[in-house]
C-alpha cells in the first residue's frame, strides 16, 4: 500500500472508532432541568447556566451524592461578550461534575442569594444522573 493510502485508511479508521465513542463531555443546559442523563464512570458532566453575580444571585449545589458524581473543581464563570461594555450584564455560570462510581444521584443547583438566611432561590436546577461502570 502506498504511504498516502495507508494514511487515508488509518484515518479512517480512527474516524469510524470515533463514531462509536462516548464522549468524554456531556454538556447541560436550562432546557435539561427536569432530565435524566445516563453516564459511563469518568465521563464528565458540565452544566451551563444563565447567571448574574451583580445581583447577588449565584447557583449554588444544593444536594448531589459525591460517591456517584463528584465536583470537579471550583464553579466558574464567562461573562457574555457584549456584557463587558454593558455594566451589570450577565453571563453563563459553569459546573464541572466527574462520574466517579456507579448509582443513581440527583443533582440540584438552586439560583439564590448565598446571604439570606434560609436563602430564597428565584431558579433551580435539578437532573437525574445515573452512571454505570
Amino acid at each position: 500500500m502506498k504511504p498516502r493510502l495507508w494514511m487515508l485508511a488509518l484515518a479512517g479508521l480512527i474516524w469510524l472508532g470515533a463514531c462509536g465513542s462516548t464522549p468524554h463531555e456531556v454538556v447541560l443546559t436550562e432546557s435539561d432541568n427536569g432530565s435524566a442523563i445516563t453516564l459511563k464512570a469518568g465521563q464528565v458532566l458540565v452544566v451551563r447556566l444563565a447567571a448574574n453575580p451583580t445581583t447577588g444571585y449565584a447557583w449554588n449545589l444544593s444536594a448531589v451524592d459525591e460517591a456517584v458524581l463528584r465536583p470537579a473543581g471550583e464553579a466558574g464563570y464567562t461573562p457574555e461578550p457584549a456584557s463587558q461594555e454593558r455594566l451589570g450584564a450577565g453571563g453563563t455560570a459553569e459546573w464541572r461534575f466527574v462520574a466517579a462510581g456507579s448509582g443513581a444521584t440527583t443533582l440540584k443547583l438552586v439560583y439564590a442569594r448565598p446571604w439570606e438566611k434560609p436563602p430564597q432561590p428565584v431558579q433551580t436546577f435539578s437532573v437525574t444522573v445515573t452512571v454505570q461502570p
